[in-house]
């Protein structure tokens, strides 16, 4: 045992090891032996076997010790009670050699090889691709005829099955069925049996439409929710609250299965920015941590969009939830069990939301029935065309989106849908205007014409009027008292007059700083004082004129060392460090 404490004393993680799996194992007394032969880890263990044999280590003895091991899986983070169809992320642990070899050992290689196949497809679709290939079979048991392998006549039986029965989606079927057949027996489906299914799915499809949509709505109507800060813990039955879980399930394009599976320590608030982690996505099985971060979008206001606020209006109600014991336990979005939600109530609750902006949430299908138009992708829909209607870029889309092919295009390519409904009102208004033009260019014209003639009359009777009124004197001319009047419009052009200089300060600040004259021209990023400060990012306080006292800065009041020294420090910082501080604010 003395040996094992001086080996202690240099331990690394693979010594730790194992001398855990010689305790395990009760072979403790070994331990001098595997000092004296260098014996560092339990990848030496199974790498030298004959030399640990011949040191007089029996081979019961080796076995025990890779036994002993365990049966060591990978290590799923803790989480809480979640649904079937969630991706697990797993936690990163080094490669073993001995955990490798011992997978390949007669009595391993089996469950080896169901582990390696259970993870070939997510959770959320082995399910129904089992259920797809269960299908299939009992319709070829239906009709006497083999199912495997796939040929042409299996192919078209079960086809004229699913034309009779109105299956939409046969196209999944034979994809998880040749999937089947590839993965499981090995055999590969030849061009002839490919064409038939692709003629078969077509006839299947005539005339049968659309049974599920993936439809979108303006996602800007929710910026006219009030934001309202409650103290109150998130609930599925409070509007605002599930507003806020929308409003950020579109600016971060988020599926149902995404935020639903989402913990409560992957939404992060860091100065004016929100950062959002998506631990693993449809797209990532692996799991690299993908992670977007947004910033506050309000200025003078509080906008109803913001994905700031609506994230610290979340975490706020988080953290009054009942069920909080650790930020990685809670689920984003709980329920008041404090588990996660199921698809049905997700859904529910993302269609309680449209519902309330004015949008239907319903449409009828070819036979008059009402169907229902959003589901669980609403939100990355709404999202991508919210953000391609607003004229961003769609690299800068798909990569907030995590697009990785041209996916993307089947939404942003819809995004203009939404401004649609606006068109006769644009049409109807500019043809008015032009008729309002038209019509009052033809009475000026008319007016004109009757002016003219009326003063031909006029001229050809003045001689008789002239001596009618001879004897009528003029009526006295009214008087007016315009000068309050006067006093008025002067007082209203002093306010709108242009002032000759803008000064502005920061909003925690005592430095007066000179600004821009042609804001109306420009845009707030571009707004700078003379001293360098971007001030339009800014939180900044606009004054109409020097008060006594106030300090000016040194570089935009040109002013000398003598002159207000005491504001050099600031006006140097403006220009030096002005982008850091305006993040800061």
């Amino acid at each position: 045992m003395s040996h094992l404490h001086v080996s202690r004393s240099m331990e690394t993680p693979k010594i730790a090891e194992l001398w855990q799996a010689l305790r395990a194992s009760g072979l403790e007394s070994l331990a001098p032996t595997l000092v004296q032969l260098r014996v560092r880890s339990l990848d030496d263990v199974t790498c030298r076997v004959t030399e640990l044999s011949d040191a007089g280590v029996l081979q019961w003895q080796i076995e025990a010790i890779i036994a002993a091991r365990g049966k060591e899986e990978p290590q799923r983070l803790e989480t809480s009670a979640g649904r079937s169809d969630h991706p697990v992320p797993f936690a990163g642990r080094r490669a073993s050699l001995a955990a490798a070899l011992e997978a390949a050992q007669p009595n391993n290689r089996k469950r080896s090889l169901a582990t390696l196949d259970a993870d070939i497809l997510a959770k959320s679709t082995t399910p129904s691709q089992e259920s797809k290939v269960r299908t299939y079979r009992a319709l070829c048991a239906a009709w006497d005829v083999d199912p495997w392998p796939i040929s042409p006549t299996n192919v078209r039986c079960v086809s004229a099955s699913f034309k009779i029965g109105g299956y939409r989606s046969a196209a999944g079927y034979f994809q998880a069925v040749m999937g089947y057949q590839q993965r499981h027996l090995r055999t590969d489906v030849d061009s002839l049996t490919r064409r038939c299914v692709k003629d078969c799915i077509r006839s299947i499809r005539r005339g049968l439409g659309s049974q599920h949509l993936k439809d979108s709505f303006d996602a800007s109507l929710l910026g006219d929710f009030p934001g309202q800060e409650d103290t109150t813990p998130f609930s599925f039955d409070s509007l605002e609250h599930i507003k806020d879980m929308c409003i950020l399930g579109i600016w971060f394009m988020l599926r149902e299965n995404e935020l639903s599976s989402a913990k409560m320590a992957d939404l992060q608030l860091e100065a004016n920015e929100v950062r959002m982690t998506v631990p693993v996505h449809k797209t990532d099985s692996y799991g690299t941590l993908c992670s977007r971060t947004l910033r506050c979008c309000c200025r003078i206001r509080q906008s109803g969009l913001c994905p700031w606020h609506a994230g610290e209006r979340h975490l706020v109600r988080l953290s009054l939830h009942p069920k909080l014991t650790r930020s990685y336990h809670l689920p984003l979005f709980p329920t008041d069990q404090g588990v996660a939600a199921s698809k049905y109530m997700m859904i529910q609750a993302f269609r309680r939301v449209i519902a309330a902006t004015g949008t239907p949430t319903t449409r009828p299908d070819p036979q008059g029935r009402d169907m229902q138009r959003f589901s669980g992708h609403v939100l990355r829909v709404s999202g991508a065309q919210l953000l391609a209607s607003s004229g961003i870029a769609v690299q800068l889309i798909q990569l907030l989106g995590r697009w990785t092919s041209q996916a993307v295009m089947r939404y942003v390519q819809e995004a203009h849908m939404v401004q649609l409904p606006n068109l006769p009102l644009a049409v109807v208004g500019s043809h008015e205007q032009l008729r309002h033009n038209g019509e009052l260019r033809l009475s000026m014209a008319t007016d004109f014409a009757t002016t003219v003639h009326c003063s031909e009359q006029v001229a050809s009777e003045a001689p008789q009027l002239e001596e009618a009124t001879a004897e009528v004197k003029d009526p006295p001319a009214p008087t007016f008292d315009l000068s309050h009047l006067q006093a008025q419009i002067d007082a209203i052009q002093l306010a709108i007059q242009k002032p000759q200089q803008a000064y502005v300060a920061r909003h925690r600040g005592k430095v007066l700083h000179i600004g821009m004259l042609e804001e109306l021209h420009t845009p707030p990023q571009a707004w700078k004082t003379r001293c360098g400060w971007s001030y339009g990012l800014t939180n900044f306080i606009r004054l109409s004129e020097i008060h006594v006292g106030t300090r000016r800065c040194q570089k935009c009041f040109g002013l000398s060392d003598d002159q207000d020294s005491e504001d050099e420090s600031d006006s140097s910082s403006v220009s030096s460090s002005s982008g850091s501080e305006d993040d800061d604010e």
